[in-house]
């Protein structure tokens, strides 16, 4: 499920509802080190602000968000009515923000008001309080470039009970959407009672949640500086990657305390290419495109390429436009690059190689080695990256 933040509120200004609300600014020994007074990403502008500017319109930084009437009133005002692979919605836009009333044939209906968004694009789903601290996002998605509604589930007509329902555990998003739509989250279950209190530091990704917290005096240059450098991270490539893998891997998480600089393994198993489910024989994915897997077994991955030499985190683009090879030429023109693994990347003419004309389908490298596929029916993602797994 996947992808939304607007306005980046101070963390005393987040809406508070139920018991979901606003992390403390120094959380309990199992969270991430304590957060500078007022460190969102809002925080950082004064210092970067031109990176903050590219960030902000992003699918990370819109990755979750408070409903926001500038983009959202129209998806509500203009569709009355949506229904879509067995599910029914009345919508209107209200002073209250957005309605959506269940329409269930021989059963009452149940009238709902969204506070949060979830994702950007190409799609988001309205985010419904459910009792327990649960927020649930609904099966129909709005489709921002057709502008309409459409179910996450094609015609599966997910029925209300069933595990994978929209009101389900199976699309909870404490649980399954949360912890890479937020940043600082604390999902905070609580099995006896069967109840989350969940807690965040801002909506979307923000710098900590790549970077790590900043200590209290960071940016003060009045302030006594610490003894000791800071932990060798930043600039530590391989280290960065593994901060994108916490949720570009498809893994099982083994704690619930990873800090950027940390090592992935020591917080997530990754799931292999052997699982059916997630992978086709070929190494290919079925299900969402988090490519983590397949960039650890790829040459690629194996000469130390990471993500960040081909995509730029601020901006969620890549360097290079891929479109054209460029992307893939910075490595692969010749006569071929040293990658940081200390072998040579091998050069190739994608004429010759592919057999096709210049600015065709067929000359594309992205096409064969990174072919898409569509997640929740409207979303392309790749189903592999760094070229195809190794094969023995």
């Amino acid at each position: 499920m996947l992808r939304a933040l607007l306005a980046l509120a101070a963390p005393g200004a987040l809406l508070l509802l139920g018991t979901v609300a606003c992390a403390p600014r120094g959380t309990s020994a199992s969270g991430p080190p304590a957060v500078a007074a007022a460190q969102t990403s809002a925080s950082c502008r004064e210092c970067h602000a031109e990176i903050f500017q590219t960030w902000s319109g992003t699918d990370h930084a819109l990755a979750n968000r408070p409903v926001d009437p500038a983009r959202d009133r129209e998806a509500f005002a203009a569709h009355p009515r949506a229904t879509a692979g067995g599910s029914d919605f009345a919508l209107a836009w209200t002073e209250s923000g957005p309605r959506l009333t269940e329409l269930r044939a021989g059963e009452p209906s149940v009238t709902y008001t969204a506070q949060f968004i979830l994702g950007a694009k190409p799609l988001w789903q309205p985010l419904i309080a459910a009792p327990g601290g649960r927020w649930q996002p609904t099966d129909l998605a709005y489709d921002v470039h057709r502008r309409e509604w459409f179910n996450v589930f094609g015609e599966e007509h997910r029925r209300p009970g069933e595990w994978g329902h929209w009101t389900g555990r199976g699309m909870n998003w404490n649980s399954m959407c949360a912890p890479c739509h937020m940043t600082g989250y604390r999902k905070n279950y609580d099995p006896a009672a069967d109840r989350y209190a969940s807690t965040w530091i801002e909506h979307g990704v923000g710098c900590i949640q790549c970077h790590g917290a900043m200590p209290a005096t960071h940016g003060d240059p009045r302030a006594p500086q610490p003894s000791t450098p800071p932990a060798p991270f930043h600039g530590d490539r391989q280290r960065m990657a593994e901060a994108c893998a916490t949720c570009h891997g498809r893994h099982e998480p083994l704690t619930e305390n990873f800090t950027p600089g940390e090592r992935y393994a020591d917080h997530f198993r990754l799931t292999l290419p052997v699982d059916a489910g997630t992978f086709y024989p070929d190494g290919q994915q079925r299900d969402e495109d988090f490519n983590w897997t397949s960039v650890q077994l790829s040459r690629m991955g194996h000469a130390g390429v990471t993500c960040l030499d081909c995509h730029d985190p601020h901006t969620t683009r890549t360097i290079l436009p891929a479109a054209d090879n460029q992307l893939c030429l910075q490595c692969h023109a010749a006569p071929g690059r040293l990658l940081p693994g200390g072998v040579r990347a091998v050069p190739i003419d994608p004429s010759a190689h592919s057999r096709h004309q210049p600015g065709s389908a067929g000359n594309s490298c992205v096409a064969c080695h990174m072919p898409t596929k569509n997640y929740m029916q409207r979303a392309p993602g790749t189903t592999t990256a760094g070229s195809r797994p190794i094969r023995s």
